[in-house]
């Protein structure tokens, strides 16, 4: 069986990036106090410090920007369809028309 991952929210991140930040606690100490590895707290930190620390996407966001995505992409294939249509009946028109002398 696959190990368990454990999930934080952005905000545990943020307030243990800022306690760290002040100097209230050790990053070793964050860690121990938390049972996180060392790398994962300093990896939060830098996210912090760029200001990269932002939460990721649901599965349902995730999902709904790819429907959309192909739903955009189906528009511009209609929309390239229909001037090409708009062309030709221009074109049939143009035809059509009786010619004059």
């Amino acid at each position: 069986m696959g190990k368990i991952r454990r999930k934080f929210e952005i905000e545990f991140k943020r307030q243990l990036a800022l306690e760290i930040e002040s100097g209230a606690i050790s990053i070793g100490q964050a860690a121990r106090d938390h049972q996180l590895a060392k790398s994962l707290v300093e990896k939060w930190l830098a996210k912090y410090r760029n200001n990269t620390l932002v939460p990721r996407p649901s599965m349902r966001e995730r999902q709904l920007e790819a429907e959309i995505a192909k739903l955009k992409a189906k528009v511009g294939d209609l929309v390239m369809q229909i001037d090409h249509i708009k062309k030709l009946q221009t074109w049939y028109d143009g035809r059509k028309a009786p010619i004059r002398r």
